[in-house]
């Protein structure tokens, strides 16, 4: 049944530890927004070294992170941004592509 050479119980324990992993994640995600949703712009660009510009698109990155936390966790993003957005979008400008 499994051909990749490893049993039963230790499939079933890296599907478990990655399904967590993403669950755990999210949670971190929405974790982060809540903390930096306290900061401004101007603050972020301080701390962090950045154009207002590239803090800005920061928030955006943790705002959409935290958006599909909810969606995973609510079944809902509440700043609703429609059909087709990509959450990972803003998250690409900031940490580069998978």
């Amino acid at each position: 049944m499994f051909a990749t050479g490893i049993g039963q119980a230790q499939c079933l324990s890296i599907i478990q530890g990655k399904l967590r992993s993403i669950r755990d994640s999210l949670g971190e995600a929405r974790e982060l927004h809540a903390w930096s949703a306290g900061l401004s712009t101007a603050e972020i660009a301080q701390a962090t070294g950045l154009t207002d510009p590239d803090a800005q698109t920061l928030q955006s990155a943790m705002a959409d992170a935290a958006g599909l936390g909810d969606l995973y966790s609510l079944g809902t993003d509440d700043r609703n941004p429609g059909p087709g957005y990509v959450y990972g979008a803003s998250q690409i400008q900031v940490i580069g592509p998978l």
